[in-house]
């Protein structure tokens, strides 16, 4: 789909790529916190210089992109839209990225010392798969970084909606249900952190923008939804 150029009414049927009003606010990176967030998740995760680093969910390449600049060239991407991929950064033609689903990761076992998902747990239908892909092909040590919307308060009503303006309303989970997927998946949780200031930013920029926040339903979710970054790495067999 040709995304419309100028700002949307309100159309929840849009993946949040698809609209020109998030993409006039975040720019390339598609997600709430842009390249400031996957900068903390590298400053944590301290990659070598020589890592293998695959980002899931790849989108416009902007997190290659950088990735490469700063001298980690071995950072590929990852994506399911064609779309998406055929409009990569005319500057970095060349970025290695791969049309594939994430529940099926075309790599070998043990291929990556570092696995970034931002912006995509929470849109993925079989999330236990996509997780089980993703141990496969780390390496012993690797970390896992998801970045994504959480429900604040898990006793709550479920929240109901569609795809939106960073994620899928319907695959937000609390924080004791990641961390229990994680579990489930063979990780344990290193690291959590509450980044739920970037979607107050978020609002604040698509109202500045123009945009009306009926299209945009987790930044308008009254504090119901926040937005975490979170370090998973695989848990030794030993440890149970």
């Amino acid at each position: 789909m040709t995304p419309n150029r100028s700002i949307p009414r309100p159309d929840v049927r849009l993946h949040p790529y698809e609209s020109p009003a998030l993409r006039a606010v975040t720019g390339p990176t598609l997600r709430p916190g842009g390249l400031d967030l996957t900068r903390r998740a590298v400053s944590i995760c301290h990659p070598p210089a020589d890592a293998r680093i695959l980002d899931i969910g790849c989108g416009l390449g902007a997190t290659v992109a950088w990735l490469h600049d700063k001298g980690w060239i071995g950072a590929l991407g990852l994506d399911r839209a064609f779309s998406l991929l055929a409009e990569r950064d005319p500057h970095h033609p060349r970025l290695p990225m791969v049309q594939a689903n994430a529940v099926s990761i075309p790599f070998a076992d043990r291929s990556f010392d570092l696995v970034l998902a931002e912006c995509v747990l929470s849109l993925i239908a079989e999330p236990v798969r996509m997780l089980a892909e993703c141990r496969r092909v780390m390496r012993p040590g690797a970390s896992l970084v998801v970045t994504d919307l959480y429900r604040r308060d898990s006793r709550s009503a479920a929240l109901k909606g569609s795809y939106c303006a960073c994620g899928c309303l319907t695959g937000a989970r609390g924080r004791e249900q990641m961390t229990a997927l994680a579990r489930q998946s063979g990780f344990e949780t290193m690291v959590w952190e509450d980044h739920s200031d970037r979607l107050k930013r978020l609002a604040a920029d698509l109202v500045w923008s123009g945009a009306s926040l009926t299209s945009f339903r987790p930044v308008a979710a009254n504090g119901r939804l926040g937005f975490c970054l979170t370090v998973w790495r695989p848990k030794d067999p030993e440890d149970g």
